[in-house]
């Protein structure tokens, strides 16, 4: 029985070349180096993202919670004429810029002509939706408002007046 092979060594040798196994291949199959590679890079990528992730949010937490805008301009006017514009909302058509941006602004008013509770709301698709409402209101010098743009905030605004040469400055402010 020197050469013969034995049906049982038959089986064994089958089972063993069948075998997924990776030490039954000496080879590995040549797609196998491009996808290591591909995870490395993909591997690679994903720290960048993680890292810049961090980096955002860290300095998204080092900024701070409130913001200040503020404007002004000088008037040929006297305070109180200046004032008297600014405390009605009503009048503000003929001078608001934003107004003048939009003309399809289209705005409701509520409460009193001017002064504290007076309020406008507008609708625009260009411009959004919001209200603005008259909080404080000291002639000549001071208008506090709190406006409403939904889910984009509710900042207060305010519009100081100081006479200045021949007319007044003006100033408005936005928090």
């Amino acid at each position: 029985m020197g050469g013969a092979v034995q049906p049982n060594q038959t089986r064994l040798a089958s089972r063993h070349a069948l075998s997924p196994h990776p030490r039954q291949h000496p080879h590995p199959p040549p797609h196998t180096h491009d996808t290591v590679a591909a995870l490395r890079i993909l591997k690679l990528a994903a720290l960048i993202l993680l890292a810049l992730v961090v980096v955002v949010v860290g300095i998204g937490a080092l900024l701070p919670k409130d913001f200040a805008v503020e404007r002004s301009i000088e008037i040929n006017a006297s305070p109180e004429v200046v004032f008297d514009e600014v405390n009605s909302l009503r009048k503000w058509r003929a001078w608001s810029p934003w107004l003048a941006r939009d003309p399809s602004i289209e705005n409701t008013y509520s409460g009193p002509e001017a002064g504290v509770g007076a309020a406008v709301g507008w609708t625009s698709e260009e411009s959004g939706d919001g209200t603005q409402t008259i909080t404080l209101s000291e002639r000549p010098t001071r208008i506090e408002t709190k406006l409403d743009f939904g889910e984009m905030g509710q900042p207060n605004a305010y519009w100081a007046f100081e006479p200045s040469g021949e007319g007044v400055q003006v100033t408005w402010g936005l928090t």
